[in-house]
């Protein structure tokens, strides 16, 4: 997953407004001023999808090919894509939730949602998507699990991967291994 900023920002136009504000425009429409630095954001793997978590962690999409942007008023912390585009899974303080890009209507739906007390007590802080059916989640207590969109279960749990908190979570473009980072250290699995 790309996670290097610079090429999203070289998608974005850098406009100084009358009152001398900086702020970035993509296809003419206001996305962020000089305070509104992003969150996070991420390219998906084909390079078509600009996703960004706003300062008030609302998401943001910009489809590259289409010259379009989606946007939802929930709520994340965290953002992944699905190798095929089509889900996007947002992390939320209370709660999973899996969006739908529906690239006819022009819309980012929510397809549906894990509530924590199913998820886990403990917090989500990295997600990695391992296919276009399963993805990884790096607890706060240094498990690592291992979830369906299909079923919306909890597959496998991997008791304390690390000792300290999943600070980050890859999965290789073949999809055969993951790449954990806590401990201040990093695993292969």
């Amino acid at each position: 997953k790309k996670r290097n900023h610079d090429p999203i920002y070289n998608l974005l136009y850098q406009v100084k407004d009358i009152n001398n504000t900086t702020r970035f425009e993509w296809q003419g429409e206001r996305i962020f001023n000089e305070t509104e630095v992003p969150k996070d954001m991420l390219m998906s793997q084909d390079e078509t999808l600009a996703l960004f978590i706003r300062p008030n962690n609302t998401i943001l999409i910009c489809d590259i090919q289409e010259n379009f942007v989606y946007t939802n008023n929930n709520k994340v912390d965290l953002l992944e894509i699905t190798h095929d585009n089509q889900c996007i899974i947002g992390v939320a303080t209370d709660k999973l939730i899996i969006f739908e890009i529906n690239f006819e209507l022009k819309k980012l739906q929510v397809n549906y949602s894990i509530p924590f007390r199913k998820a886990s007590p403990n917090h989500i802080i990295s997600i990695a998507s391992i296919d276009n059916c399963h993805f990884f989640t790096g607890m706060s207590n240094g498990d690592i699990k291992f979830w369906s969109l299909q079923s919306d279960d909890c597959l496998y749990t991997l008791h304390q991967a690390h000792t300290n908190p999943i600070r980050g979570l890859i999965v290789t473009s073949d999809s055969k291994h993951m790449v954990s980072f806590g401990d201040y250290a990093v695993k292969i699995w």
